[in-house]
């Protein structure tokens, strides 16, 4: 019976992932293709106990707060007011304080790599949504064959940098030794980490957070990357769980994701980057850290 009940929960998250793939499907429908998946997405939720209906209300909240923050004809204090509660609700999100939502646990403690402290995977709905929203209202992305081929000749040059840095840093610090492996798990890793997990934080801390930050400062010199060292130093805030070192190592990672966000232009660029060091990290060493290296 158990066994039964994830394969049908599975449906919700299937068209959750599809929801995701759809908001690079060019298009000017009055209703986009990823609305629909996503309402599919919730109502298979509803009916499988994934969600509840107190969770309509901060997902409906979230599109009208991401809608309003960017209505060019909204009044300039009701943007303002409407980008406070996407930062709220995005965070109340991606920390799980929202009730409403049981989460799909795949994995549950499992060791994946020797001397490595245990690993629980969660498929979660609820910071997938904040992504979603962001990147679905009104936000420009890579749209033909011509702009994703300019976008990978300029991360051939970039990711690795910010890879191999962010790997050098986690080594000295005592977060990682080198452990090459390929889990059970990786096929679904991937696919969470990269639709759910990258794309969810760059869209907020990137997409959201920096370019709003950048557009305030836009007069002031050097604004853009001054929106950049914020968004950096909130994204290592984030992941204050992982203790003092984890958060400084998080915001280096988050100057790598701003810059190539930054030097492209594409919110992208910044998820390929950061799915491209996580995936590193997966397969090449420790995961998801030493014990006790916090």
């Amino acid at each position: 019976m158990r066994r039964c009940h994830v394969y049908s929960s599975l449906f919700s998250y299937l068209f959750l992932y599809l929801t995701v793939l759809l908001l690079w499907v060019p298009g000017k429908q009055k209703i986009p293709a990823w609305s629909v998946s996503l309402i599919i997405s919730v109502i298979l939720g509803l009916i499988n106990h994934q969600l509840e209906l107190v969770a309509l209300v901060p997902i409906i909240l979230l599109a009208f707060a991401v809608y309003y923050s960017q209505a060019e004809k909204m009044f300039i204090f009701m943007r303002i007011i409407s980008g406070l509660l996407v930062i709220v609700l995005s965070i109340g999100l991606a920390a799980h304080k929202f009730p409403g939502f049981h989460n799909l646990k795949v994995l549950d403690n499992v060791y994946l790599s020797t001397n490595a402290a245990p690993f629980t995977f969660y498929l979660n709905f609820d910071k997938t949504i904040v992504g979603i929203f962001i990147l679905g209202i009104g936000f420009q992305l890579v749209s033909t064959k011509k702009e994703w081929m300019l976008l990978f000749k300029q991360l051939l040059l970039k990711a690795p940098i910010v890879i191999l840095s962010i790997i050098i840093a986690a080594y000295i610090l005592g977060f990682i030794k080198f452990d090459p492996k390929v889990p059970d798990s990786i096929w679904l890793w991937m696919v969470t980490n990269l639709l759910f997990v990258c794309m969810a934080e760059e869209a907020f801390f990137r997409g959201f957070l920096q370019k709003n930050l950048a557009l305030m400062m836009r007069k002031i010199r050097y604004g853009d990357y001054l929106a950049l060292l914020i968004a950096a130093i909130f994204f290592g805030l984030a992941h204050y769980a992982g203790g003092i070192k984890f958060m400084a190592l998080a915001a280096v990672a988050g100057l790598g994701y701003g810059w190539v966000y930054l030097t492209t232009k594409r919110i992208e660029g910044s998820i390929l980057t950061h799915f491209g060091l996580n995936l590193t990290h997966f397969l090449l060493f420790t995961y998801p850290a030493l014990v006790g290296a916090a």
